[in-house]
């Protein structure tokens, strides 16, 4: 994915169409989140992701509609991102753009624990992701482990002091 994004923001600041860019960056959003829900269900499951069992036709509609409240998300920013992305640097278009790639952890993560947490490591909304947060399901429940260094915002911190386990409730 961060190939792909690379590739797509390179095109737009090398004079490339800002729509044609938010448009590539879409399928590129939404691709990457399929891949990272099927990579969370490969993990679930004790499956290899290229199993014929694992497959996006094979998804529920449940699992669609996961992946899709996720990937809408995304493009919400995506749209305040590509409004702004005139005025940036190609440096800033570059950092901004690179955020969606670490945005699919959360799909993966909640793919792969089947937990409804109210957040998921790449889902932050104070860090956007930054952070290299992680969930672990162990014996009494899931555990968001937070490393507490610079690229992890108070609120992953909290979640990481706080959710051991993760027993439930809001935010």
């Amino acid at each position: 994915m961060s190939d792909a994004i690379a590739s797509a923001t390179t095109a737009y600041t090398d004079g490339g169409s800002l729509r044609a860019y938010e448009k590539e960056m879409q399928r590129i959003i939404a691709r990457g989140h399929s891949a990272a829900w099927l990579a969370g269900t490969s993990e679930r499951m004790g499956i290899p992701l290229d199993s014929p069992l694992l497959s996006q036709s094979r998804l529920s509609r449940a699992e669609r509609a996961d992946i899709k409240a996720l990937v809408s998300s995304q493009l919400e920013y995506l749209k305040g991102f590509t409004d702004a992305a005139g005025d940036m640097s190609p440096e800033a278009v570059a950092a901004r753009a690179n955020l969606y790639a670490g945005a699919t952890r959360a799909s993966y993560y909640k793919s792969a624990t089947e937990a409804d947490l109210p957040c998921y490591p790449g889902g932050c909304p104070s860090c956007y992701g930054r952070c290299r947060c992680d969930l672990e399901t162990r014996d009494d429940g899931i555990h968001w482990i937070c490393l507490d260094d610079p690229s992890s915002c108070s609120d992953c911190v909290e979640r990481g002091n706080t959710w051991t386990p993760y027993a439930g409730g809001g935010e």
